[in-house]
């Protein structure tokens, strides 16, 4: 089988993920990582399970946000020092853009910032821009929206 390796590390919202592709196709992921003791870790398990070595990966893709300010640096530094020991490529991927090509019929998408704040993009309108609210402020705009 051929095609790019590519990791892609997601430790800015919830409790991360991680996923190997080659080309286009995922061939393993890991949900509920863990933004520290547990990413190196997972990666190593995720290549092993799938007989890849890390030096085969020539791609890397990390969350650059929104979501946690933690999360976010554990990802990208772990990203960049994979790339730094491996010669991988390194992009950065808004968490927003991934998901509207995850769920491109979803009008509204809602991220979980942290400490009860959530950045929350309207796709429906022409400019959508990142409105971030509090748990009771989201729980009323989301109640507005499906009055509509």
């Amino acid at each position: 089988m051929s095609g790019l390796i590519t990791l892609a590390l997601d430790t800015a919202v919830g409790n991360g993920g991680l996923s190997l592709l080659r080309g286009k196709d995922v061939i393993g992921s890991v949900e509920k990582v863990s933004r520290t003791e547990e990413l190196l870790v997972s990666i190593d398990c995720l290549l092993a399970e799938h007989a890849i070595s890390i030096a085969d990966i020539r791609l890397i893709a990390v969350s650059v946000g929104p979501g946690s300010f933690t999360g976010i640096r554990v990802g990208i530094a772990t990203a960049l020092g994979l790339k730094a020991s491996i010669g991988a490529r390194c992009v950065g991927v808004n968490a927003f853009d991934a998901l509207r090509v995850a769920y491109p019929n979803e009008d509204v998408i809602v991220l979980p910032l942290g400490r009860g704040y959530y950045a929350l993009k309207d796709f429906s309108v022409d400019r959508p821009e990142i409105q971030i609210t509090d748990e009771d402020e989201l729980s009323q705009i989301l109640n507005d929206r499906s009055s509509l």
